[in-house]
């Protein structure tokens, strides 16, 4: 993903987390729908998916837009340009995940019960049909680190892991993250992420641990949804009522948590903002706007695995991350997020009538964006399996390198 920084000045952090805006090599020539890392005030990342045609070099402060001239000429010299082969930066990935699903939702503030039931049933589907090799999540097997593989292993238990949080919202922050929302309510990414950190040890959650190499069996995950008239800024110019579908991020200190912020605002208020597929209906092939919303969580789902601490897996030309080369409907250009493949094949349904679906989970239907694979250098919906291993469950990947 690409990296953008504050103009403020960042705190010290961890060497994990501030490797990646040193070493990142930057794409720029963004159309449409393409994605970006958000550093705050704090020195915090953030692996951000744009709203369709906002460009990283239009996000102000991006270190796309401060380095465009000289990743112009890097992208260049590059025989046929970046090709989206994701390296391994040394860092951990997830091999096997607990997620827990979040409903902030305060008194005078409401997520329509369909919608809160379709993500959790999304949730159970995903789970049951862990280990399978059927769908975009087994498609991040093949990435690993010096453990093993970034495994497609979820537990979900709809009766402890679907949580309803019913603390007020806090005042507006005085930092001025806000301050470029066009919604009446407004809550900044320190604000949310000091609401998790607090639902945590008040419920007594578990946490991902004090280590930035190493990440726990059974990793937990929160993932974060708001409704549909709240706002949720990275900055005052970075905001999902303008800017974002939705990101995922991590504390910057120990003990760690990985997090994902679904907000409801832009699936409902321009749904093809964030399911960028060439087609001119929304497709809902389970007659929810939760089906869009399901598109942005799949997507932070498979980043959080692959990438959890910003020092996973990720394109050094581009700084994409898996998702982000298979962003939306466009030509072959894994650095600006698009492919011809980025929603197909569909499995069946109307795209005109709004109904097609591309993934069979657990024998229920969904669309989502498919996920890059370095093995094929293509947008996969499953894995994509030689004729010799059609019988096993996942490709052939290199062994992870030794630990030193």
């Amino acid at each position: 993903m690409r990296r953008i920084r504050s103009a403020r000045p960042a705190r010290r952090l961890g060497a994990a987390w501030i490797g990646l805006a040193v070493l990142a090599v930057l794409s720029v020539l963004a159309p449409s729908a393409s994605a970006l890392v958000v550093h705050s005030a704090r020195g915090r990342s953030f692996g951000v998916t744009l709203h369709r045609d906002t460009t990283a070099t239009s996000v102000p402060g991006s270190v796309a837009a401060a380095h465009a001239a000289q990743l112009s000429r890097q992208v260049a010299g590059q025989p046929g340009g970046d090709t989206g082969t994701l390296t391994w930066h040394n860092g951990p990935v997830i091999h096997s995940s607990t997620p827990y699903l979040v409903f902030w939702t305060p008194s005078g503030e409401s997520i329509d019960p369909s919608t809160q039931g379709l993500l959790s049933h999304y949730f159970t589907d995903v789970a049951a049909d862990s280990t399978q090799a059927s769908n975009v999540y087994a498609v991040a097997r093949q990435y690993y680190d010096q453990s093993g593989f970034a495994d497609y292993r979820q537990s979900f238990d709809p009766g402890t892991q679907v949580i309803t949080d019913t603390a007020p919202y806090p005042s507006p922050d005085p930092s001025g993250a806000c301050a470029g929302s066009i919604a009446a309510t407004c809550l900044s990414d320190g604000q949310l992420s000091a609401e998790l950190a607090r639902l945590v040890a008040a419920d007594g959650l578990p946490d991902d641990g004090a280590s930035s190499s190493e990440l726990p069996g059974g990793a937990p995950v929160y993932v974060i949804v708001l409704p549909s008239d709240v706002d949720v800024c990275l900055t005052s110019s970075v905001c999902a009522s303008t800017t974002f579908c939705s990101y995922h991020s991590g504390s910057a200190s120990p003990p760690y948590l990985l997090y994902a912020a679904i907000p409801l605002y832009p699936v409902l208020q321009d749904p093809k903002a964030c399911q960028f597929d060439g087609q001119t209906a929304v497709q809902e092939p389970n007659q929810s706007v939760a089906d869009v919303a399901l598109r942005n969580l799949s997507h932070e789902q498979v980043e959080m695995v692959t990438d959890p601490m910003f020092t996973g897996w990720w394109d050094p030309l581009s700084g994409n991350e898996q998702a982000d080369n298979c962003n939306a409907y466009g030509p072959f250009d894994p650095a600006n997020g698009t492919n011809p493949d980025a929603f197909t094949p569909v499995l069946g349904g109307d795209p005109s009538l709004g109904t097609a679906y591309n993934q069979v989970i657990n024998g229920d239907h969904y669309y989502l964006q498919s996920e890059w694979s370095n093995g094929d250098s293509a947008c996969d919906m499953a894995p994509a399996l030689p004729p010799w291993r059609r019988a096993s469950a996942f490709p052939r990947v290199p062994s992870p390198p030794a630990a030193r």
